[in-house]
């Protein structure tokens, strides 16, 4: 079952900052140079990969593929196996492959790209400081900024203060 893309996005913001912060707690060396190397990978690919409305879709190994590998490998070392198992399956692309689409089509751009991966090592900056909640509040932050790129900012209607409405009655 495929669900919208906004869907997946609105679970991710619910899962994935809590597993950040597990993750600074329980993660060590060998999972922090993983998500290093993701991160080194993803930033060669982003070079590699072609500009703008005409780039080719997303294929296996590309900086979309790369980003969501950087997720499953965090997710798999915050000490919670339910946790990871429900990331990794927030993150696949075979189960969700209109998030894959619509998020290829937003990360066709290098720019786009770069702030992306900046995105992921300033949560990785916070795994390796050990700091859950700096790495939540990334994570919240990345998936955010991940949102707006995708569908807009987010536009809030004005709260009509209570001695307002009173006052127009």
């Amino acid at each position: 079952m495929d669900s919208s893309p906004r869907e997946l996005l609105e679970v991710r913001q619910v899962i994935e900052p809590p597993v950040a912060r597990l993750c600074a707690g329980n993660i060590r060396g060998i999972g922090l140079r993983r998500l290093e190397d993701l991160l080194d990978a993803a930033e060669r690919q982003s070079e590699s990969e072609a500009d703008g409305p005409g780039a080719e879709p997303a294929g296996t190994h590309d900086s979309v593929s790369l980003s969501l590998a950087f997720h499953r490998e965090l997710a798999s070392h915050c000490g919670n196996a339910i946790l990871s198992s429900i990331t990794s399956h927030l993150v696949d692309a075979g189960e969700h492959p209109l998030w894959l689409l619509v998020d290829s089509i937003v990360a066709r751009d290098r720019p786009t790209r770069t702030r992306q991966i900046a995105e992921h090592r300033t949560i990785l900056d916070a795994l390796a400081a050990r700091r859950g909640d700096v790495a939540a509040q990334a994570m919240a932050e990345h998936l955010g900024a991940l949102q707006a790129r995708i569908f807009g900012p987010e536009v809030v209607p004005p709260k009509v203060s209570r001695a307002r409405r009173h006052h127009s009655a």
